[in-house]
């Protein structure tokens, strides 16, 4: 497993920039525009998120 840095901030605060203009989208009605954003959110914070899932949950295959 591997260990979870402090540089791994920056690609998960991107992710979570893009995931809540997402949902404001989502808010107004833009429902395509929400799914690209919540898409590339969760593509960009993917990495880091496996990590911290990982820290969380030892057990768990994520």
């Amino acid at each position: 497993m591997s260990s979870f840095k402090p540089g791994d901030l920056i690609p998960l605060a991107i992710g979570g920039w893009f995931f809540q203009l997402a949902l404001e989208k989502l808010l107004h009605g833009h429902f395509v525009w929400a799914a690209i954003f919540a898409a590339i959110g969760l593509s960009i914070a993917k990495k880091p998120l496996k990590k911290i899932l990982q820290k969380v949950f030892p057990n768990k295959n994520i």
